[in-house]
């Protein structure tokens, strides 16, 4: 078996030939120098003469460089390469390469030996061959092993109309590999397994787009693999189909589990050609640019932090499923009939569907989604999508088992919900976790969304939007549970009372009537304040304008609010800044439900101005609270959502979307004077400041598994602007992104805060997992221009852009400090450090370790990038220990820069 390498886009220079003779035969050592008779008429004579063409048999070259001068129309045979010939570059200049017109069945080359292919800006058409697998395979391609395609970013190559028995373009029982920097198309090519690629695996890893379009083939109309497939670079799948299984891809192997991952940054949508039936069935849906798999020992892995739609039919993925970062959607909202597995219980059933594994990454659409179990862990969102025309009909569909960790987030703003209907969710035969622990994010803040269960295995899941109803023309009435009398207002309710711990419950779903704020101070056991069944919206009345709940004195204050939505308060007191709640010493919220402060502003210029303003805030618990379109204004201290003179402590789930403040404050969500402490994963998304801290401003900082996106501050830290230290531990992996594409040469003086973190001093230390058993590894894909002070990678990863973000940076030119990686103290751990953007520092140095190492990885960037590979900028010294693993594409290249550093004096290995 040959094994063969191709290698698509090495750029010659085109050479002249008379006309009709159009393959110019020359060495790869001297490419402008012909060889023989050259110009030769077709690439098939060319290649013979290279071979035969010398002295007594003796080849003219071993490494032949083809270049076409104009359209090669002339080929009527295939050619068998010898094993003589070692590699073979195609220059194609922009030409074609087709079958002549009225010629046979054949493949254009067939190689007998080891061979690396180099196909460049060339076009390979009409090719056709209907030989069985071992002898000739593919339109084009031969019966190949292990084959790789690569090359640079100006020339492109088209497979285009070939046809096979197997593999109309590229058949091998081989692993093929695409690692292109030039665009590749495949299009319009058939065969009865595999119309683009036939392999026994393949790997998509390329920096450019790969195209499969318009391919066709009995099974896998663009992919038929008996082995793993791994797509993580640019790929696109238009228009491919099957007549049975597998339109995009099918997984073939019937004897052991293969896995198809498919790793996405930006977002990939596959479409289908066809309209399909509202409720597809396996007899009447086949292969329409979908996913299958023939067994279920399958895997399929959403991979990366992008989002894949994937509107299509996938009935006949039988295999289990894994996301495992970014968003998986089965059907956007113009495709609510998309299908995920099997159903089941289909007429007749389409077969037993496998699990699925959500793992912090997202899953959900509008389409349907079969499994035999179901679990999201930790930090996993649930999108809901409904058909509007079948509300009834579930979209997670689970024979088995539900599983939903307390820290689940449903997320049901991307939906408009009609008042009072049910929305199915899912129908599952067991239940583990609770439904009222997980946080629901909705579209209408003035809206409540509640869960509800019903049936006895299997159940049905339900999601019922309550919206709020106008102003009532009599008084909300209010239970005092602590006395047994009704009030009329929450603030009668609690001035009325004799006790210190009072427990009132809405019956409405409305208050909008509370007039003047009401002083806690008294009540030293506590508060509990419980909404309505659907949930109760707390609106101030008309004219009210102050803090709704406050104490004074040394007092602290323990609240415990469920199931309630605080709206559109405000304050002007610069003595009760708060807008919900004004506390002048420590405030402890532990919510028992969903609860959340929405579109309250606060316009203190002198004071701690937030819908929360106390001297210490701590929230904890199991049950989510969230914090949305607060704002505010007029300088003060910060913090839209919580702005408090001392530390901030938070143990429950908390999302902060969109809150924001203007004039000279900082923090758009959060302003601290102590340490802001997240022990429990967190979200902030959207927030904003004028000054700094667009999302967190607090001398100290500590986080676990935070998750930021879209956070901006107009002079720096987007994220996070920390005054002294900040530790992030990460347990798995967390990746921020900018909003906005970033500079290629950004500087602290032109890059504002998009989602960065910065500090306001070269005294600060920014630490990556200190806590024990936090080995996960963050990846800051922003521009971190402003972050003065130094840096310890204590374990896991620290990684300065990956490989779409090259423009990533950590410290600048004017802005650095010193670098440890890995730690002695404690537990002694291996870091990392690197990635594909740049580092600058006054010094690095990877710390010795003992039974472990520390990694230096060198991200390598496409040709033409800056910079060009990842980068450490030191103005000292860079300390390697000897066993430091540096994991890098030009090795060899690193040992010549580190020894050149070594004789300078300028690095020290130990």
């Amino acid at each position: 078996m040959r094994s063969s390498l191709f290698l698509l886009g090495v750029s010659l220079s085109a050479m002249s030939c008379a006309y009709g003779n159009v393959a110019m035969l020359s060495d790869s050592g001297a490419p402008s120098n012909p060889l023989g008779s050259s110009p030769y008429a077709t690439i098939n004579a060319a290649l013979n003469a290279a071979a035969t063409g010398g002295t007594a048999g003796v080849p003219l070259t071993t490494t032949p460089v083809l270049t076409l001068t104009g359209d090669d129309t002339a080929e009527t045979t295939e050619n068998t390469l010898p094993s003589t010939i070692t590699s073979l570059t195609i220059n194609g200049g922009g030409h074609t390469i087709p079958r002549q017109t009225g010629a046979g069945n054949f493949t254009l080359l067939r190689l007998s030996g080891t061979l690396d292919i180099y196909p460049s800006n060339v076009t390979f058409s009409n090719f056709s061959n209907n030989s069985t697998l071992g002898a000739i395979v593919g339109g084009v391609g031969v019966n190949l092993n292990h084959s790789s395609i690569s090359g640079d970013t100006t020339s492109n190559v088209i497979f285009s109309g070939n046809n096979s028995l197997v593999g109309g373009v590229y058949g091998t029982q081989g692993v093929v590999s695409f690692t292109n920097t030039n665009l590749v198309t495949l299009t319009s090519n058939s065969a009865d397994a595999g119309g683009a690629i036939s392999c026994n695996g393949l790997t998509l890893s390329g920096t450019r787009l790969v195209t499969f379009s318009n391919n066709s083939a009995g099974d896998g109309g663009a992919i038929w693999s008996r082995s793993d497939v791994d797509i993580s670079g640019p790929t696109a799948f238009t228009n491919n189909t099957a007549r049975r299984w597998g339109g995009a891809v099918f997984m073939a192997n019937p004897d052991f589990a293969t896995y198809l991952s498919y790793n996405v940054t930006n977002p990939v949508t596959l479409n289908p050609q066809y309209s399909t039936p509202a409720l597809a069935t396996a007899a009447n849906v086949g292969g329409d640019n979908d996913i299958a798999a023939a067994i279920s020992a399958a895997m399929f892995i959403k991979a990366g932090t992008g989002t894949l739609t994937l509107n299509t039919v996938n009935v006949n993925w039988l295999g289990n499923t894994t996301v495992n970062a970014g968003s998986l959607i089965i059907g956007d909202s113009s495709h609510t009939s998309a299908q995920w597995g099997p159903n089941p219980s289909a007429s007749p059933s389409q077969g037993t569907p496998g699990t699925i594994t959500v793992n912090g990454g997202t899953l959900g659409g509008y389409g349907q989604i079969h499994a035999s179990a179901v679990t999201f862990g930790a930090g996993s969102t649930w999108q809901v999508g409904f058909d509007s025309a079948h509300p009834t009909v579930a979209r997670l569909n689970v024979t088995g088992a539900l599983s939903l960790d307390p820290r689940t987030i449903i997320d049901a703003t991307q939906v408009t919900l009609t008042p009072g209907t049910n929305y199915t969710m899912a129908t599952y035969g067991t239940l583990i976790g609770s439904l009222s622990a997980v946080n629901i994010l909705q579209h209408n803040p003035s809206s409540s969304l509640s869960l509800s269960q019903t049936g006895s295995g299997p159940y049905t899941l339900s999601l019922t939007l309550t919206a709020v109803p106008p102003i009532p023309a009599v008084p909300t009435i209010l239970t005092a549970g602590s006395d047994g009398t009704n009030h009329t207002s929450l603030h009668g309710a609690l001035t009325t009372t004799a006790s210190t711990t009072p427990s009132l419950t809405f019956t409405t779903a409305a208050d909008t009537v509370e007039a003047t704020s009401t002083n806690l101070s008294s009540f030293t056991g506590g508060v509990s304040i419980t909404g309505a069944a659907g949930g109760t919206t707390i609106i101030p009345a008309t004219g009210f304008t102050g803090s709704l709940l406050t104490t004074s004195g040394s007092n602290a204050l323990l609240l415990k609010p469920s199931n309630l939505t605080f709206s559109g308060f405000s304050s002007t007191d610069s003595n009760f800044p708060g807008s919900v709640i004004s506390c002048a010493n420590a405030l402890t919220i532990n919510p028992t439900n969903q609860v959340t402060f929405t579109g309250n502003s606060s316009s203190v210029s002198t004071a701690y101005a937030g819908a929360i303003s106390a001297g210490q805030v701590t929230i904890t618990g199991t049950k989510p609270m969230a914090f949305t379109g607060n704002t505010s204004s007029n300088g003060g201290k910060g913090g839209a959502a919580i702005s408090s003179s001392g530390a901030v402590q938070i143990s429950s789930p908390v999302t902060f979307t969109e809150n924001s403040v203007m004039g000279s404050a900082n923090g758009g969500a959060i302003y601290s004077l102590g340490q802001v402490e997240i022990s429990e994963p967190a979200t902030f998304k959207g927030n904003s400041s004028v000054n700094r801290g667009g999302a967190i401003y607090a001398p100290a900082v500590g986080l676990t598994d935070t998750q930021f996106a879209n956070n901006t501050a107009t002079t720096s830290g987007g994220a996070v602007y920390t005054t002294g230290n900040f530790t992030y531990n990460v347990t798995k992996a967390v990746t921020l992104n900018p909003q906005y594409s970033t500079s290629t040469a950004a500087t602290a003086a032109s890059v504002g805060g998009d989602n960065d973190i910065a500090c306001q001093g070269g005294g600060s230390m920014f630490t990556v997992n200190a806590a024990v058993g936090k080995t996960g590894t963050l990846t800051l894909n922003t521009v971190n221009a402003n972050w003065l002070g130094g840096t310890t990678v204590n374990a896991g990863g620290l990684i300065i852009g990956d490989s779409s973000n090259p423009s990533a940076q950590w410290g600048s030119a004017v802005n650095r400090g010193a670098i440890n990686v890995g730690s002695t103290t404690g537990a002694v751990t291996g870091g990392t450090l690197g990635g594909y953007g740049t580092i600058y520092a006054t010094s690095v140095n990877f710390v010795p370790q003992t039974g472990t190492q520390s990694t230096w990885l060198i991200g390598i960037n496409p040709t033409g990038t800056t910079p060009p590979c990842g980068v450490l900028n030191m103005t000292g010294q860079l300390t390697l220990p000897s066993n430091i693993e540096m994991m890098d594409l030009w090795h060899q290249l690193f040992q010549l820069v580190v020894l050149t550093l070594w004789r300078q004096g300028i690095l020290t290995i130990y």
